[in-house]
């Protein structure tokens, strides 16, 4: 059996995929807001307000209280946000899944909190943005967020800005909650070892949410880059980080899945020339994020100062090897099974599983199958992989972000200047 999709009266959308015999369960909420859906004042504000939810809700009234009822019941939960979603989420074993489903929701739906509770959270997000800040991998990526989308949301830290955090007050939060967390825009999963009674009895809750509809703007996102950007940040340090980031394609693009395999072939030929062939890194990835309209991939390793324009060198020559020679059919078969076994042990993860379908109807209003996913990737062809390589590698919209000691800038910008 797979999985069923109900709608709820007031919008909610209900999702559910029995594995009976497993032990235990994973249930999600999820809304359709993030870091982009925040206006140019309160950066942070999505982010906010999924920590400040766990300051109780009335049942619970204390974060305490909600830490020990969790325990009680064996389980663990925990929220996230990203640019487009956040989801509130609950890992537990089946005997004890409906009373921490009633948990997860009451977070999620029916948050208390004061203008001390926001004072306090803020302090403890301050804390973990100043980790960020301290962070020279994710200075790297914010640096290259920010070169990529400019002053647009998708452009600054999902943690805000640490004057942005200091602004926001509990009217600010309660009212990006009643723009954005919505019945229309919310998706609740169920992976796991499902007893009917709980599938019930968490439809009877959610039903008791009133109907409601998202108000807030989302600004689109247009493309302005015309030529490559370079931004460099000073910091003392054993390594030098970068990242060099490209624009891609939306979640939905017709070449999506063509792109997904060129990160993979990509990934596995940095790997091999950087690390196996040089020993120049210990890691290097390469990644895609597919957003609702728009999307990147990014290349981002650490290493020694004096090796930078030896590792870009590199990179730059992979990249432009993927435009003028087609991938190996041999390569591109070994790609694909690797690919087709990473969905396959993904799959039985309730806690991953329940994530893909949350996400999946929360931002496309449509959840693909197993046997959706592995034909669309199955279908990928030499020359789709040279295609899209040919598509996103231009000089016009190359970005690299760099952090650590001051580089040789003359060097570096010969390596783009001929990319």
């Amino acid at each position: 059996m797979e999985f069923y999709k109900e709608f709820l009266s007031n919008g909610i959308r209900l999702v559910c995929w029995p594995m009976p015999h497993l032990r235990s369960a994973t249930a999600m909420i999820g809304f359709a807001a993030g870091g982009r859906h925040e206006d140019a004042v309160h950066p942070g504000i999505a982010h906010f307000a999924e920590h400040i939810a766990f300051k109780g809700p009335r049942r619970f009234p204390t974060g305490q209280a909600i830490l020990e009822a969790f325990q009680d019941l064996g389980s663990s939960a925990n929220a996230g946000t990203s640019s487009e979603m956040t989801v509130f989420y609950v890992k537990s074993p089946a005997l004890y899944l409906g009373e921490a489903v009633e948990i997860i929701a009451d977070i999620a739906f029916d948050p208390f909190f004061t203008d001390e509770n926001v004072r306090v959270e803020s302090g403890a997000i301050v804390q973990e943005l100043k980790e960020d800040l301290d962070d020279l991998a994710t200075q790297a990526e914010d640096l290259s967020d920010r070169l990529i989308f400019g002053d647009h949301p998708l452009g600054g830290s999902v943690l805000g800005t640490l004057e942005s955090l200091q602004l926001i007050t509990a009217d600010d939060l309660h009212g990006f909650r009643r723009r954005w967390y919505t019945t229309d825009r919310t998706v609740v999963g169920l992976v796991g070892n499902l007893e009917e009674q709980v599938i019930c009895d968490l439809r009877r809750r959610l039903e008791s949410v009133p109907a409601s509809r998202g108000y807030g703007l989302v600004l689109p996102f247009t493309r302005f880059q015309s030529s490559p950007a370079f931004e460099f940040r000073e910091k003392a340090a054993e390594q030098t980080n970068t990242v060099l980031g490209f624009h891609s394609y939306g979640r939905n693009h017709p070449k999506a899945e063509a792109l997904q395999v060129l990160e993979a072939v990509l990934s596995s030929r940095l790997y091999l020339e950087l690390r196996e062939y040089r020993g120049l890194v210990y890691g290097v990835d390469a990644s895609i994020h597919l957003l609702s309209d728009c999307g990147t991939i990014e290349i981002e390793m650490a290493l020694d100062h004096g090796e930078l324009e030896l590792a870009l060198g590199v990179v730059l020559g992979e990249l432009n090897r993927l435009r003028v020679e087609p991938v190996l059919a041999d390569q591109l078969r070994r790609i694909k099974r690797s690919l087709r076994g990473s969905i396959d042990i993904s799959f039985e993860s309730t806690a991953h599983l329940c994530g893909f379908m949350v996400e999946q109807e929360g931002m496309d209003g449509n959840i693909k199958s197993f046997e959706e996913i592995v034909a669309k990737i199955e279908a990928v062809t030499v020359a789709d992989i040279q295609d899209v390589a040919q598509e996103i590698f231009v000089g016009s919209g190359l970005n690299l972000a760099i952090v650590g000691p001051k580089p040789r800038f003359r060097k570096i910008k010969n390596l783009i200047a001929k990319f």
